[in-house]
């Protein structure tokens, strides 16, 4: 993490900090949840990519319908 934050401007690093500590509302998903809430939604071919060791990008296919 200290490597992503040592590329950032002050300014982003500030909006970054400001984002992930001060959030009104925070839900944070385990690997296991986070593809479980888009499957149980219906989306299929599902794929979950792990970002910098923290973080997750979740992608599926939306339903035909």
């Amino acid at each position: 993490m200290n490597g992503y934050l040592a590329k950032l401007s002050p300014e982003q690093h500030r909006l970054v900090m400001y984002d992930q500590l001060n959030p009104a509302y925070a839900k944070y998903y385990t690997r296991e949840e986070a593809r479980a809430l888009l499957e149980s939604a219906g989306f299929s071919n599902v794929r979950i990519h792990q970002r910098h060791g923290y973080s997750w990008t979740v992608v599926g296919q939306k339903p035909q319908g």
